[in-house]
C-alpha cells in the first residue's frame, strides 16, 4: 500500500491547520487479498461465495472473487483517521456508490479531495474515488467533524 497527501509538513496525528484543509488531497494505492477476504468474512460472518470462491463468482458472470464493498470503506477509513484530517476527525456521515467490482487481488487507487470546510460547524466534506485501471468501482461522499486536539 501506498500514500500520499498533498501537504508538505502534514503527520496524521498532528494538530490541523483548518485554513489549509480546502482543496487538500490524499490518496492510497491498495490491493485485497484472499487472507484478508478472509479475515472479514471469519469477523462480519458473511461467507457468501461470491467473495470467496472464484470459480463460483466466474460462474455467475464476475471475473473472479469480487472485493466486499466493507473493505473498501475500510481503506477510506483509514483516509479519513490517518490523513484526511487524521486523528482529530471523526465521520458523521459516508455515501458511497459502488459502480463496478473489484476483484482479490488488483490493485486500487483512492483519491479523496476536502470540496468544503466550515469553521461555523467545525466539519469538511470529503469527496472520494476509486478506481482500477480505467474503471470506476466506486464513489462517495464523507462528512468528517473535527474535534480539539
Amino acid at each position: 500500500m501506498v500514500g500520499r497527501v498533498s501537504s508538505e509538513s502534514t503527520v496524521p496525528n498532528s494538530p490541523i491547520d483548518e485554513g489549509r484543509l480546502l482543496s487538500r488531497t490524499a490518496e492510497l494505492d491498495f490491493a485485497i487479498t484472499e487472507d484478508d477476504q478472509l479475515a472479514f468474512a471469519n469477523v462480519s460472518g458473511d461467507f457468501n461465495p461470491l467473495h470467496l470462491d472464484a470459480d463460483f463468482a466466474r460462474a455467475r458472470g464476475f471475473s473472479g472473487a469480487v472485493v466486499y464493498g466493507a473493505m473498501i470503506v475500510a481503506r477510506i477509513s483509514q483516509i479519513v483517521g490517518m490523513e484526511l484530517p487524521g486523528s482529530s476527525g471523526i465521520w458523521s456521515s459516508l455515501k458511497i456508490d459502488f459502480r463496478n467490482p473489484l476483484y482479490v487481488g488488483e490493485t486500487a487507487h483512492l483519491f479523496a479531495e476536502v470540496i468544503h470546510y466550515s469553521e461555523a460547524t467545525r466539519s469538511l466534506s470529503l469527496k472520494i474515488k476509486v478506481t482500477c485501471a480505467d474503471r470506476a468501482i466506486a464513489t462517495a461522499n464523507a462528512l468528517v467533524t473535527l474535534h480539539a486536539v
